[in-house]
Parts: structure tokens; sequence; C-alpha cells
């Protein structure tokens, strides 16, 4: 690996020592003088987004002949000794971008990769939604490491609650539905949130509920996390023997603007 050095001196004062600032900073690699490394960070992103690769190549370090790489600055896949860093996609794709070393003797290459679904952008590297990316520089060991490109669940959109029903006790409703485990893609739902509950309340004897005979539209009453299957709402717009109370729900994620299912079933308590 590369180690950097600087040196301060020290006086020899017995009443109080003082320390110079910092000498300029040498750097050195310690192991083998063609040890390579090569590192990724994150493992893990969604398509569009970008990774960070690093690479320490002691090579672009050594002075000593017939070697002058410690004197200039290297650009990988352009100097002799420097080539055949590449990315590549299961889309297929392939991408093959220069790196230039940070500064001279400084033996570390950094770069910034975006991957896209735009097969027309060359100066990105195109994958799938789902893709296993491959970095590979030959003098690195292990030469290649991998990241994953993985589905952002805010891409999908919950399938609305099924099975409302209801009971009533007292001037208490009792909510139960069936609880939602997919997208509307039918892919398993990894980020639910919750369920949002909403009611509207019409004058008895008013099922058609137009005009003056709706106490209350359609509001969001109450919310419920993910792992619960019913709730219990008190009447808050009069007694239920003299409103009707309607209900439906939703399920949302738990994205940064939630991703909202549709509707369920209605369910009143005349029903």
């Amino acid at each position: 690996g590369v180690y950097s050095y600087t040196v301060k001196a020290l006086n020899s004062c017995l009443t109080e020592e003082r320390l110079s600032s910092a000498s300029n900073t040498a750097a050195t690699c310690v192991g083998s003088t063609s040890q390579a490394t090569l590192s990724v960070s994150p493992t893990s992103i969604y398509r569009g987004d970008s990774f960070d690769v690093t690479i320490v190549d002691c090579l672009a370090m050594r002075n000593d002949a017939p070697y002058t790489y410690g004197t200039t600055i290297e650009t990988i896949n352009t100097t002799a000794g420097f080539t055949g860093f590449k990315t590549t996609s299961l889309a297929p794709d392939e991408y093959a971008p220069t790196i230039t070393e940070t500064g001279a003797a400084t033996g570390t290459f950094n770069k910034t990769i975006t991957t896209t679904s735009d097969v027309t952008d060359s100066g990105k590297l195109l994958t799938l939604t789902t893709d296993t990316i491959s970095v590979y520089y030959p003098y690195a060991s292990p030469t290649t490491k991998t990241i994953s490109v993985v589905v952002d669940p805010c891409t999908n959109t919950p399938k609305a609650p099924t099975g409302l029903s209801g009971s009533v006790t007292g001037q208490n409703v009792t909510l139960s539905w069936t609880a939602v485990t997919q997208n509307t893609d039918n892919s398993a739902i990894t980020d639910l949130a919750g369920y949002r509950v909403y009611e509207k309340v019409c004058a008895k004897n008013k099922p058609n509920c137009t005009g003056s005979d709706i106490v209350a539209d359609w509001f969001l009453r109450t919310t419920a996390d993910s792992g619960s299957t019913s709730v219990i709402v008190e009447g808050d717009q009069g007694n239920l023997n003299q409103r009707i109370y309607y209900f439906k729900l939703t399920a949302y994620d738990t994205c940064g603007t939630p991703e909202e299912s549709g509707y369920s079933n209605e369910w009143n308590e005349t029903n």
C-alpha cells in the first residue's frame, strides 16, 4: 500500500517545547514494487447512480532506473504500463475511461463512473435495471471488484389493499383488511410504510350521499403501520346510529415522496 509521511522539528528547550509546522509530504509503497489495489464504493446502486473507483498503483511512484514515473503524472488507459482498466455490465456494455493520477508520485487514481439506461450515452456505463458491474484493473490484486445494480423501490407502487371489512361495537368501528405484499408489477414489496384510512360520513338513510347529505366528504382519518391489518376508529361525526360511515384505505411506501396505492374496496357499517 501507499504510506505518506511528514516531518516536524522539535526544539530542546526544557521550559517549553516548540514544534515546527509539517514538512512536505513524502509517499512510498510498502509491499511488492508492482503491487496495485482496486476499491469501489458503494457496492450496491440503482441504475442512473454513480460509483467511485480508487486505484493505488505503486508503479506510478517508482523513480529507480529504468523507471521515471515518480516525477510525472500518469494516466490509466494512456500511459504504457497502466492500461487495461475497464468497467463492464450485463447490458452488455463496456466503458473504459482514462483516469489521471492525483499528482506525481502519489500512485493514486480516482474516478467517478455514472450508470445510465440511455444506449446513446457513451460517457456512462449502460446497465440493466438489475445488473452486475465488473470493475477490472489487470495489475490489481484482486483484479476485479463487483457492484450490484438493484431496482429502486421508489419506482414501484404498492398494490391496493383488498378485503376491507368491518364490525361495530358501540361507537367504535373495527376495520380489517388483507396485508399488501406486492407492488403493482407483482414484485415483492420491501419498503411498505403503512396504510392510510379514509372516511366519508353521510346522513342516515341517505345511501346516495350527495350534496347536503354529505356530513364530511372523504378525508384522511388515520394511519396504520406496515405490520397492521386492522385498526379501530371511533365515530367522530356523530353517533353511528345517526350517520352512515364509509371507509376505504390505501397502502403507501417509505420513499421521500411516498408512492400511494389505489383505493381498496369501500365498506360502511350498513354493509
